[in-house]
């Protein structure tokens, strides 16, 4: 009886601390999505390049895809590469820390990238709200750690009942 009394208190014990991080977590991000107005404001760092696209991407839209892809070197979500009614074509990713956008010139010639990188409060945000988040080690780790997390919920209250069950009965 007092091994499960004591393993019950170490299950509580340590679903609380899993707790208490993650609390802390969304409490700071919260934060900054509530008070939004006070927290200093932070342009997104941005840079621009343009590249030659390979004659053998230009004319396979296949090829092109990937060109595209492996030069903006960006993850997170995407919406794939689109038309444009001008004619040319633009992917852009989504991440919790940034974004980029590719442009295809209408000749299929080159491909400008703009990249933006985030500061700490739109960050912080951002994956209050999982901004980007689809696909990618990334995202299986955060839904992972939501997994833990509502484990640890589950667990804090059903033992943290069995500890007041118990006590309330030995006196």
């Amino acid at each position: 009886m007092k091994l499960t009394y004591a393993l019950l208190r170490q299950v509580h014990l340590f679903a609380g601390l899993v707790l208490a991080v993650a609390v802390l977590f969304y409490t700071v991000s919260g934060v900054t999505l509530v008070y939004a107005r006070w927290m200093p404001r932070q342009g997104a760092v941005e840079t621009t390049r343009t590249l030659p696209v390979p004659p053998a991407a230009a004319g396979n839209d296949q090829a092109l895809r990937m060109f595209v892809v492996q030069s903006a070197n960006a993850g997170g979500r995407t919406d794939g590469l689109v038309a444009l009614p001008t004619g040319g074509m633009r992917q852009r990713w989504t991440w919790p820390t940034g974004r980029a956008e590719a442009d295809v010139s209408v000749d299929r010639r080159t491909v400008t990238i703009t990249t933006s990188r985030f500061g700490i409060i739109r960050t912080l945000q951002n994956f209050h709200v999982l901004v980007g988040a689809r696909g990618g080690l990334g995202y299986v780790v955060w839904w992972v750690l939501l997994d833990v997390v509502s484990l640890a919920m589950l667990l804090f209250a059903v033992t943290g009942f069995l500890l007041w069950y118990r006590s309330t009965k030995d006196r």
